[in-house]
């Protein structure tokens, strides 16, 4: 068994084409809280997490006793959503507490090019993707999904996927945030609660535009710290 600590955010390919990640938080002494397919969090042995795949390390956690002890405080629960909560997301909350998904912002962002280079939503939009900026990003969103195929360290992924990801990212936070607020406010309507729902609306109408600037600007700060990780990464190589 490769030589995990405790705090790991641990990926691994479930399909056949190993194209799929799944995600989840080594804890130590062989075992991993996941979110499972059934959407239940559990604690498993490391075999079971990866169903027999290869199980390579995307990170190290800032703060692995923090993220353990968070992701252990849901232990049981049940809940899924393939955009909203997923694996990914799972694990990234307990670790930075940050609700966010690589897989899912990567594939918004390539549907999002594709549908503007088809002019659908108008020649503006098909402009801006078709323009050197809007390629750069399409690159590096395809660059840094081919990284995380062939596991490539995160840092490096990071590095690559950062122009692609202050669209992504960004894109990722407004449909969240959107489907929240809507959800939010046909659930206060279902109920007849009709001031509630004018504060939902209200809420997403300040909220949505502030967490998708903040998403941009940690995106930024990720891609500098993700630059001084490698050239760490790179000096201790070379003196040990």
């Amino acid at each position: 068994m490769k030589q995990f600590i405790a705090g790991d955010h641990l990926v691994t390919n479930i399909d056949p084409l190993g194209i799929t990640e799944h995600h989840g938080l080594y804890t130590g002494d062989g075992m991993v809280i996941h979110q499972a397919k059934s959407g239940i969090i559990e604690e498993v042995p490391l075999e079971i997490f990866s169903g027999g795949n290869e199980v390579r390390l995307k990170r190290r956690v800032p703060a692995p006793r923090t993220a353990i002890e968070e992701a252990r405080r849901h232990l049981g629960e049940m809940h899924y959503q393939l955009f909203s909560d997923n694996c990914e997301h799972f694990v990234n909350k307990a670790a930075d507490d940050r609700s966010t998904s690589n897989q899912v912002a990567n594939a918004e962002h390539l549907a999002l090019q594709a549908v503007a280079r088809t002019s659908m939503i108008g020649t503006t939009a098909y402009r801006v993707v078709t323009s050197t900026v809007g390629t750069v990003t399409l690159v590096s969103t395809i660059s840094k999904m081919a990284g995380e195929y062939v596991g490539l360290p995160d840092n490096l992924n990071t590095i690559i996927g950062t122009p692609g990801d202050l669209v992504a990212k960004p894109l990722e936070t407004v449909i969240n945030g959107v489907g929240r607020t809507l959800s939010d406010t046909a659930n206060s309507l279902a109920d007849g609660e009709y001031g509630p729902a004018i504060g939902n609306l209200a809420e997403g109408a300040i909220m949505v535009p502030l967490e998708t600037a903040l998403s941009c600007l940690e995106t930024g700060v990720n891609g500098v710290r993700a630059v001084g990780g490698l050239i760490e990464d790179t000096w201790n190589w070379f003196c040990n």
